[in-house]
């Protein structure tokens, strides 16, 4: 998430692209709220939470880069505008599960992390600590975010 401050530096950057581009005849094709929304996302990361904050076609775009890192193509856009219609969340949810089960997100390797959307989804395992280390917050903070196979593997080396 960035900052106040570094949100109005990139939508200062966003206005003086778009003003460059439309000089140049060309037009700006994220919208400003998809850019600031992706830019406050790690590289290598989606976050379903911040996307969800979109209107539709913003969430269009947003997620786009996000998940997919690219913005979508006019087909994309026609096509998702044509589902406009649909409730909000019901939108929202097609909308994030189609792009991640898509083979393209796939081939990708972005890490999408706060997905409300995904069925598979499974809540964190709880972790009962019986120390006083000072640091245990964090240890159980980068235990809960381990994919399965790695907390199985933990288990196993700490019984």
């Amino acid at each position: 998430m960035i900052t106040e401050g570094e949100k109005k530096v990139y939508s200062e950057l966003f206005h003086i692209v778009k003003v460059n581009m439309e000089a140049a005849g060309q037009e700006m094709i994220p919208l400003e709220e998809a850019f600031l929304t992706t830019v406050g996302i790690a590289p290598d990361t989606a976050d379903v939470l911040q996307l969800r904050r979109l209107n539709k076609k913003g969430l269009v775009q947003a997620s786009f880069a996000s998940i997919l890192r690219r913005f979508p193509d006019e087909g994309a856009i026609a096509d998702w505008a044509k589902k406009e219609d649909m409730p909000c969340e019901e939108y929202r949810i097609k909308l994030i599960t189609t792009l991640v089960n898509s083979a393209e997100y796939k081939q990708k390797g972005i890490r999408v992390c706060n997905n409300i959307y995904s069925s598979a989804q499974k809540q964190p395992v709880q972790v009962v600590v019986q120390t006083g280390y000072a640091g245990m917050d964090r240890l159980v903070k980068i235990y809960s975010r381990m994919p399965k196979w790695m907390k199985k593997l933990a288990k196993k080396i700490l019984k």
